[in-house]
C-alpha cells in the first residue's frame, strides 16, 4: 500500500542553510513539527 503523494515543499535548515524538497507525509510532518530547525520556504508569487 503506497503512502498518499502530497504537493513536494521546501524547507531550509536554519543551522546548515541547506533546503530540503519534501515530498514524503512523514517527513513533512517531522519539519512542520521542528519550526527551530527547519522553516518553510514560501514560493514567491510572480506578476
Amino acid at each position: 500500500m503506497a503512502a498518499a503523494k502530497v504537493k513536494p515543499r521546501q524547507f531550509v535548515n536554519k543551522k546548515t542553510g541547506v533546503t530540503w524538497e519534501v515530498g514524503d507525509p512523514v517527513t513533512l510532518k517531522r519539519m512542520l513539527d521542528d519550526p527551530t530547525s527547519y522553516e518553510e520556504v514560501k514560493p514567491e508569487k510572480s506578476g
